[in-house]
């Protein structure tokens, strides 16, 4: 599955890197207007399945929550972020 994701500030690897999950319906747009380009974190939006420029998926068995995850990890791995805090609202949450 390929995620659409974004750094919607510039990466520093020794900030903090938040992940943010939009809600039903929303894309990672939703947090481009939350934070300035100056906050002190790494921000990481992420288009879920369906939403934004993410593909809706196929197979209904893909959109669980188990199944989303899964994939998150495998992309957060792909981006080598060991640690970093979720944030999220909705069905983000």
């Amino acid at each position: 599955m390929q995620y659409h994701y974004q750094w919607l500030t510039p990466f520093d690897a020794k900030r903090t890197t938040l992940v943010c999950l939009h809600g039903f319906t929303g894309t990672l747009a939703t947090f481009a207007a939350i934070f300035p380009s100056q906050t002190p974190y790494n921000v990481l939006g992420i288009d879920l399945p369906g939403h934004g420029a993410t593909a809706s998926l196929v197979a209904p068995e893909r959109y669980t929550m188990k199944q989303v995850c899964h994939d998150l990890a495998e992309l957060t791995e792909s981006l080598n972020l060991p640690c970093f805090c979720l944030l999220g609202y909705s069905m983000g949450a």
